[in-house]
């Protein structure tokens, strides 16, 4: 009664000590037990104080005066979890990595056990998403190689692509895109079992940096970028739309310049890439059409006869083709 007085006032080391007391005298099972459910009840009072570092010591005491239960192995590595959860200084971060190691190597029982490679996983989880937010990439990606070097968790490549992509962003942002391919180059040696990720934000990296380009209107620049994307992703139904959208806008602007002989060759490769294209034939043909309607009513016949040879060239059985040729026949060309 006296222990339970003491507890409830908050003076919970008295309790605890005459919890001791009672044991030694009761010298059995239930005098054990009941000095558990004081340690217990102590052990609760000081992890919602948040005073995880001195739970952690209390039990390490414990075990050093009784056996290493496993219900107070499990609440140890509890209050080691909550510290890393609540740890705020990453500017130190390292003096948690130190005493997590410490701490790991107090009792060889229980040294590297699942529990505290999951607590040494969040660690770097956070410290790495602490370092992300400050823009720190270099110094999470060598976080990400130092655990991997003594650990192994398949969510680490998880966190890994992450890292990659918030540099992706941060450099967008910057209008800093160029930094990119030397840093992805740099993770390929470094991270070589992380290569179907770094592939993939790769890939989306070079995606994005297409429609940049796309988006200024610079078709035949997109074209060039569409082409080298298409033979490094061969088949990738994203990569052949960015093929297809800069071959359709680029024979446009070459129509609209007036750039014949350019939109001719550029037309016959975009239907080599893509053969019986609804769209791209008929504004293929459409071009010849127009351009021809052009030189025929500025009597440039010469150049008509150019561009209908070669539109009869592409489409022999074009009925609207052939209707152009005759009327420059009637005009003697």
């Amino acid at each position: 009664n006296l222990a339970q007085s003491y507890f409830g006032k908050g003076d919970h080391i008295k309790a605890l000590n005459l919890a001791y007391v009672i044991y030694k005298g009761r010298s059995d099972e239930k005098g054990m037990k009941d000095f558990n459910d004081f340690f217990n009840n102590y052990l609760i009072v000081l992890s919602d104080s948040k005073k995880y570092q001195q739970a952690v010591d209390d039990i390490e005491s414990y075990f050093e005066l009784f056996e290493m239960t496993e219900y107070f192995v499990n609440i140890r590595f509890d209050m080691l979890y909550r510290m890393v959860y609540e740890w705020k200084d990453y500017t130190n971060h390292d003096v948690l990595k130190k005493y997590l190691d410490m701490k790991n190597d107090k009792f060889s029982e229980i040294r590297n056990a699942r529990r505290f490679e999951d607590i040494i996983f969040n660690y770097y989880v956070k410290t790495v998403e602490y370092f992300n937010s400050k823009n720190m990439f270099d110094t999470s990606f060598s976080l990400i190689k130092e655990f991997n070097s003594g650990y192994n968790n398949p969510e680490m490549e998880k966190l890994f692509g992450n890292t990659i992509n918030d540099q992706i962003i941060f450099a967008g942002k910057n209008n800093d895109m160029k930094s990119i391919p030397p840093v992805l180059t740099r993770l390929k040696t470094d991270f070589p079992s992380y290569a179907k990720t770094l592939s993939n934000y790769e890939r989306n990296f070079n995606l994005a940096n297409f429609y940049e380009i796309f988006k200024t209107g610079d078709y035949e620049k997109s074209l060039i970028e569409a082409k080298r994307l298409s033979s490094l992703y061969t088949g990738d139904k994203d990569i052949q739309k960015s093929l297809y959208g800069s071959y359709l806008q680029y024979t446009i602007v070459l129509y609209n310049e007036k750039k014949f002989d350019k939109m001719v060759l550029y037309c016959d490769e975009a239907l080599k890439v893509f053969p019986g294209d609804n769209l791209l034939e008929n504004n293929y043909k459409a071009f010849f059409i127009n351009l021809f309607e052009e030189s025929f009513k500025s009597k440039d016949y010469s150049a008509a006869r150019k561009i209908i040879n070669t539109a009869l060239e592409k489409f022999p059985d074009q009925s609207e083709l052939i209707k152009c040729d005759i009327r420059l026949k009637e005009k003697n060309y």
